[in-house]
């Protein structure tokens, strides 16, 4: 192995190995985000007639329960033997769209949990 090849092996198994670190970072925060969410949203819906606000945080949990899902069953990456780059270059692709799927995730998770707390507490708005 020449010692350009090896560099470059080198690099290409750090940039897996933080592949794997972000997928897997985005796996553990899905879950939580949705299930705060979850637990502000049913709060909300249990205080009596579901409101406006109510009815709008529980719409905007289903599609942060839906990414939640897709992020969840994300196949795992290249474990043993010799990288190819068209191989690296799709981890990469999976890894960007893990981390934006987590981001959005996040995103739909906080709205719904904030359009909930407004919901108990200002019933009178909207």
């Amino acid at each position: 192995m020449t010692e350009s090849s090896e560099v470059d092996h080198k690099a290409d198994e750090r940039e897996l190995a933080h592949s794997r670190r972000v997928v897997g970072t985005a796996k553990l925060v899905v879950p939580f985000s949705a299930a705060t969410a979850a637990t502000f949203v049913a709060t909300a819906l249990q205080t009596g007639d579901p409101t406006r606000w109510d009815k709008w945080s529980a719409w905007l949990l289903i599609p942060a329960l839906v990414i939640t899902v897709a992020v969840v069953l994300l196949p795992p990456f290249h474990h043993k033997g010799k990288l190819e780059p068209n191989a690296l270059d799709s981890i990469k692709k999976w890894t960007w769209t893990a981390y934006w799927l987590m981001v959005i995730q996040v995103g739909f998770s906080a709205t719904s949990a904030l359009v909930a707390v407004v919901g108990l507490l200002h019933k009178d708005w909207i």
